[in-house]
């Protein structure tokens, strides 16, 4: 008999779970959100998140050889508005706001605060000064990130 009761219970209960369009639904998890087209009303996701993208160029030259693969740096962008990566040296972390169209700005927020050789250091500084100065993106490639200030002047690209 107890079994049998447990089972209704059960039963019962998941009858009265809401489904995933009721209010009261749990929200999607981020993978859902990643393949999930947006509901009618909803913003669509944003195609730069889902991975880290890596750093190819800054104002046109690409990363010295001498500094070392483990201090390019890098941004992820979350469907939720954060934005976090390396800077080269030290880890950072902030957010980005999306607007109209290509608009985007980005806060690069709270970083650690390592010291490093003078050259990464001084790749960081410049990093970190084009992360603020920000105002568009553009995929030139489905692998290819540029972020481009107010003019629409490629300021980096990156690589997936």
């Amino acid at each position: 008999m107890r079994p049998v009761a447990i089972t209704l219970v059960l039963a019962a209960m998941s009858a009265c779970a809401p489904k995933p369009d009721q209010p009261g639904a749990p929200a999607p998890t981020l993978e859902a959100s990643l393949v999930t087209p947006a509901a009618p009303g909803q913003p669509t996701a944003f195609p730069l998140a889902g991975g880290a993208w890596r750093l190819a160029t800054l104002t046109g030259a690409e990363i010295p050889a001498t500094i070392p693969a483990v201090q390019h740096p890098s941004i992820e962008f979350t469907p939720e508005g954060r934005a976090a990566g390396k800077a080269g040296v030290n880890r950072w972390n902030g957010g980005y706001v999306r607007g109209d169209g290509d608009a985007l700005t980005i806060d690069a927020g709270a970083m650690t605060r390592m010291a490093g050789l003078p050259e990464a250091m001084e790749l960081e500084a410049k990093y970190v000064a084009m992360l603020a100065a920000v105002k568009r993106w553009r995929l030139a490639t489905p692998t290819t990130l540029e972020l481009r200030d107010a003019s629409g002047a490629v300021l980096a690209t990156f690589t997936r």
